[in-house]
């Protein structure tokens, strides 16, 4: 797991690709998925980050 402060767009290209969570049962908070739609932004910041993208991105980042 990749501290959410420290992602470079190269994590979130790799984690993207990933897919599924690995069969693995893996919860992650609403204050855990603001976080990351807030570095998300950062990263990319001429575009609007859905929700869901920085959820799925938050519980691959946990289970990888």
């Amino acid at each position: 797991m990749i501290d959410v402060n420290q992602l470079t767009i190269e994590d979130v290209y790799r984690l993207r690709n990933i897919y599924g969570t690995n069969n693995t049962s893996v919860s992650v908070s609403t204050t855990e998925i603001k976080q990351m739609k807030e570095r998300l932004e950062v990263l990319y910041p001429n575009c609007k980050v859905q929700w869901s993208f920085a959820e799925r991105i938050c519980l691959r980042n946990k289970s990888h």
